[in-house]
C-alpha cells in the first residue's frame, strides 16, 4: 500500500514539472535544453565513435549496444554475448538526455539485428537529477529516433539496478 502511495505522489509531481521541462524545449529542437551540455560534455567521445565506425565495419547480424559507462567497460561484451557478435558504442557517464541528442550518430550508421541501451544516471540521488517521466520522455524520444532509420529491429532496455556507491550514507 505505501508503495502505491508513493507512486501516486510521485506522479502527481512529477506531472506538472515535466510539463515545465518540456515547455523549456522548443517544437523545432525537442532536445534544446539538454544540447548544449551534452555537446559540450560528450561530443569528443561521440567523434572517437565515429571514427570507429569509419574504420571498423559492422559485424554481421551484430547486436549494437549503446548508452553510458558500464556499456563502454563491458570488455568482455564479445564473449559474454558469443555466438552473436556485437557493435559497442558506449561513452562515459551518459544520461538518456546525453543519448537523445546523440542517438542518431550513434544508431544510423550501424547495420544490426537488435540494440541494447542502459543508461544508469539520470536518477542517482543529487540534485539535478531527472524526473523518472522526464526519463520516460527521453526513452520514447530515443525509440522514436531509433525506429526512424531501424524501423523492426527489437530495443531492449535493460534495467538500471540500485548501485550501492551512490547512496548517501
Amino acid at each position: 500500500m505505501m508503495i502505491r502511495q508513493l507512486l501516486a505522489a510521485l506522479l502527481i509531481t512529477a506531472s506538472p514539472l515535466l510539463i515545465l521541462a518540456q515547455d523549456k524545449a522548443t517544437d523545432s529542437d525537442p532536445l534544446s535544453q539538454y544540447r548544449a551540455s551534452a555537446m559540450k560534455k560528450w561530443e569528443a567521445d561521440v567523434a572517437k565513435l565515429e571514427a570507429q565506425d569509419r574504420s571498423q565495419p559492422d559485424p554481421k547480424d551484430a547486436i549494437l549496444f549503446i548508452g553510458s559507462s558500464s556499456i563502454r567497460r563491458w570488455t568482455d561484451l564479445d564473449a559474454d554475448m558469443s555466438p552473436r557478435k556485437t557493435i559497442n558504442r558506449g561513452y562515459g557517464g551518459a544520461k538518456f538526455s546525453d543519448l537523445a541528442v546523440y542517438i542518431d550518430r550513434i544508431v544510423s550508421p550501424h547495420a544490426f539485428k537488435a540494440v541494447v541501451v542502459f543508461v544508469g544516471n539520470d536518477i542517482v540521488g543529487q540534485d539535478d537529477d531527472k524526473l523518472p517521466a522526464e526519463v520516460a520522455s527521453l526513452f520514447k524520444y530515443i525509440v522514436e529516433q531509433v525506429r526512424t532509420t531501424h524501423a523492426t529491429q527489437p530495443i531492449f532496455l535493460l534495467a538500471v539496478t540500485p548501485t550501492p556507491s551512490r547512496f548517501n550514507a
